[in-house]
């Protein structure tokens, strides 16, 4: 070969991934003919998970690869791919069925939360080409680095111990390698921040505050130092700022610093709450109540968001207190404090909607431990009515009333109180999935409350004590938070431990209770379950 060929063939451009999250067979196929790998391709021989003694070390190093294209533009992982080194060719290999069923979307998952500080987005898909089991996984983007949250080790089989990464690093693709960031993958991740923030199209002047926040947040995870935000501030900051704030806050690791901001921030409601209180115009009152105190409620979901997406409990936990706090403060209140139209059912009705969001945020997330801090939250004050300690089934049955239940359903009332802000349209791609999560919610807390009857009295005694919300929706809406019971009824995820013939009875007893209120004139039908999962467990043993 001449010169002048070899000038030739160097020139030619690299075939380029589309980076598109399409795992079909035919994308698959095309991505293997490629022939090399990039930062944004990796291809495997295999993993081995079913052997102990290579297990964690499997682990590790694939959850390495995929935090690495994370934090990247993203990519493709195959596996199942071998590199022939005396042509330099890839060819496909069979994936065993046994290394199938370990490498599953659940199982990353799982391991993902253990040892990222930060949630990943993937999909992972088997396809099956040339007769041959291959493993596909595309990894998404993220727009801040993630780094690692424990130390990944493991030891090799002449009983040497391997530290892959350290906790607090971030790993990055230099070409088909993951390896440890260093300065020059420093300032591409604060280039990706600006390009963001130029692609908003806001002016630039109006988005120094802002930009400047999310570099902070930056320099914190890669280890610098950035003095720490003294309050949120959430009334006026922007969504984006307010998050960003919310991260440098975590990176303190300090619980009081947490709890004393989330305090100042309720007093200041508080107080603007007493301020309020004497106006006596009702228009005028109504307006501030509306643009002050219905904004604060939307906002200050934003902390239950960062907590539930850094896995910070220290910050969910006593957010969750401090919430249920103003509930019962404010009917402490005199109901009309305020005027005779707003009493305290107005302001604790809100904030029962700001907590149906949250356990939407919650099932989104797949955050079981942190939505039941949700759960269980009694009326501290006396009721008139036998059925109405749960705070949710106080509310609704106020509401009803007042003739302010919208489709008889907390879950419409709460959709029309989020539905107001394009932020959380947008985090939950829209109206359709917010219903989605809202109804899931209302039917995991009328779940819990049945199944802590069952446990204290050894019966369910009292159906009322909750109310079928999700009833008012299409049942299938409701099937994913059922099919996660389902699968983990014996483990006390999303419900209390409790026996497979406890949970069919507090199924189907809340199938025939929305299917009374609502089969007759509504979307729901008794037994009618779009799901092999359920229809299967609820067979008579």
């Amino acid at each position: 070969m001449d010169n002048k060929e070899l000038k030739k063939i160097n020139s030619e451009p690299t075939p380029q991934i589309v980076l598109d999250s399409d795992l079909s067979k035919e994308k698959i196929e095309k991505i293997i003919n490629l022939g090399h790998e990039t930062n944004c391709l990796d291809f495997k021989e295999k993993f081995d998970f079913c052997s102990k003694s290579s297990l964690k070390k499997s682990k590790i190093d694939l959850l390495c690869d995929i935090i690495s294209m994370a934090n990247g533009d993203g990519g493709y992982i195959i596996i199942g791919v071998n590199e022939d080194k005396s042509t330099g060719k890839f060819k496909m290999v069979d994936v065993d069925e046994d290394n199938i069923k370990k490498i599953t979307q659940e199982n990353i998952q799982s391991w993902l939360e253990k040892y990222a500080i930060k949630t990943v987005d993937f999909i992972l898909k088997v396809n099956e080409i040339n007769k041959k089991s291959i493993i596909a996984i595309f990894v998404n983007g993220s727009l801040l680095p993630v780094p690692f949250r424990v130390d990944g080790q493991y030891k090799e089989s002449n009983g040497n111990e391997i530290t892959k990464f350290r906790s607090g690093e971030i790993f990055v693709r230099h070409g088909s390698k993951s390896e440890r960031a260093n300065y020059a993958d420093i300032i591409n991740f604060m280039e990706k921040v600006r390009e963001d923030e130029r692609k908003k199209g806001a002016p630039i002047i109006g988005r120094h505050r802002e930009m400047i926040s999310r570099l902070d947040s930056i320099i914190h995870l890669l280890g610098g130092t950035v003095t720490y935000t003294k309050e949120l501030d959430l009334l006026h900051s922007s969504e984006e700022d307010t998050e960003n704030k919310l991260i440098q806050i975590l990176s303190q690791k300090n619980d009081y610093l947490i709890r004393r901001l989330i305090f100042k921030e309720f007093t200041s409601l508080n107080n603007f709450l007493k301020e309020q209180s004497k106006i006596k115009d009702y228009e005028t009152l109504l307006e501030n109540l509306n643009r002050i105190y219905e904004k604060f409620l939307i906002r200050i979901i934003l902390i239950w968001m960062v907590a539930l997406e850094y896995k910070a409990y220290e910050l969910a936990e006593p957010f969750a207190e401090r919430l249920f706090k103003l509930y019962i403060d404010l009917d402490r209140s005199s109901p009309n404090q305020f005027s005779p139209k707003i009493n305290s059912i107005w302001f604790q009705s809100r904030i029962i909607y700001s907590i149906y969001c949250c356990g939407a945020i919650g099932i989104h997330l797949n955050r079981p431990k942190y939505v039941e801090l949700l759960l269980n939250k009694e009326n501290s004050f006396k009721t008139n009515r036998k059925n109405s300690s749960s705070c949710f089934r106080h509310i609704l049955t106020m509401l009803a009333r007042a003739n302010q239940l919208k489709n008889n359903s907390l879950c419409f009332n709460s959709f029309e109180f989020i539905k107001t802000s394009e932020y959380w349209l947008y985090y939950f791609n829209g109206e359709e999935e917010l219903k989605d999560y809202l109804a899931q919610f209302d039917f995991l807390q009328c779940a819990n409350t049945l199944v802590k009857q069952v446990l204290r009295n050894g019966e369910i005694d009292d159906i009322e004590e909750c109310y079928p919300s999700f009833g008012a929706f299409f049942k299938k809406r409701i099937v994913p938070i059922v099919e996660k019971i389902i699968l983990t009824y014996n483990k006390g995820e999303w419900l209390p431990e409790s026996s497979k013939s406890n949970i069919v009875e507090v199924i189907n007893l809340l199938d025939s209770y929305a299917n009374k209120q609502f089969g007759f004139y509504g979307p729901w039908h008794f037994g009618d379950w779009d799901s092999k999962i359920i229809s299967d467990f609820l067979q008579p043993d």
